[in-house]
């Protein structure tokens, strides 16, 4: 996951292999993203939230 707060969104990059992600998806402000569970517990991520903070 890559937080670009440039830009103000999340971008998540799953599927690592020799030549780079096999998946690349970049959420806008305002969506929320559901992981999967590959920590052992299902993610839900606020993709307005995580790109703001620190700026205050």
């Amino acid at each position: 996951m890559i937080i670009d707060r440039k830009h103000s969104r999340m971008q998540v990059r799953t599927d690592p292999g020799e030549n780079g992600y096999g998946s690349h998806r970049a959420h806008a402000p305002g969506e929320q993203v559901t992981h999967p569970a590959l920590l052992g517990a299902e993610v839900r991520l606020d993709a307005e939230a995580l790109p703001r903070a620190g700026r205050d």
